[in-house]
């Protein structure tokens, strides 16, 4: 099924040798819901722009996978989760974001003994509950990973296993905390404080050498979107990597 409806991505391949061939990755970006669960206004353009920062810096197109809308149902989600297992290896470099709703309730909805769970919250209302999303990161090879969530609750997403070496991870807002959008500017709050100042703008570029890591971009756009949303989103990082995470293919 993934092959029927992405074959230009199921068609990629890593190469030896061919480093643009090593990076991968899946955008997730919510606007309009089934339903009645209410529409946002800034996740689909999160991840347009994420994926016009990985191109710029030599990505190349058929891997990335763009699941915007409609088409960002949870099949398709850990399909494209699935992709990224089969496709990579211990030399992969893997950017993981996902902008929209994301779920925060009591009780127990995937049987992993919590008391509290928070799920990415797809187009089709289906959740993708956090211990079912640490098992899929962890099917996933890669010598370095980005995972970028942006909804409320993100913190929550941080089931045991997910926080590795080689991992580096922003969380949009703290487990209890809502994540917020900006009309303004159309993303949410921290999709334009990171992504575009942080990285796209280069406002981030704290040591000057012209590149802006995903560290420096978090340091940038955290307590940024802290202040704009009058101190009721806490952006974190956890940085598994221990060295700049770039996004450029060298």
């Amino acid at each position: 099924m993934f092959r029927e409806q992405f074959p230009v991505q199921a068609a990629a391949r890593q190469h030896p040798g061919d480093r643009s061939t090593a990076h991968w990755a899946v955008l997730v970006g919510v606007n309009a819901y089934s339903g009645r669960t209410k529409h946002t206004i800034g996740s689909v353009a999160d991840a347009v722009l994420m994926r016009q920062l990985l191109l710029q810096r030599g990505w190349r197109d058929d891997h990335i996978l763009l699941l915007l809308d409609h088409n960002a149902t949870h099949d398709n989600i850990v399909r494209g989760m699935e992709w990224l297992a089969r496709s990579t290896d211990q030399t992969s470099v893997v950017v993981f974001s996902f902008s929209g709703h994301m779920r925060y309730q009591r009780g127990d909805p995937d049987g992993d003994g919590e008391v509290w769970d928070s799920g990415l919250w797809p187009t089709d209302n289906k959740y993708l509950w956090d211990s079912h999303f640490v098992r899929l990161v962890n099917a996933i090879p890669a010598e370095r990973m980005w995972l970028a969530l942006q909804g409320c609750h993100s913190g929550g997403m941080n089931d045991p296993g997910l926080e590795q070496p080689g991992r580096v991870i922003t969380y949009s807002s703290l487990q209890r905390e809502k994540s917020y959008e900006d009309p303004e500017v159309g993303h949410s709050v921290q999709g334009w404080f990171m992504f575009a100042e942080g990285i796209r703008d280069g406002w981030g570029d704290a040591n000057s050498d012209g590149k802006v890591s995903v560290q420096e971009a978090s340091h940038w756009g955290a307590p940024r979107a802290h202040h704009r949303t009058a101190n009721k989103q806490t952006p974190q990082l956890f940085d598994g990597l221990g060295q700049p995470f770039h996004l450029e293919v060298a």
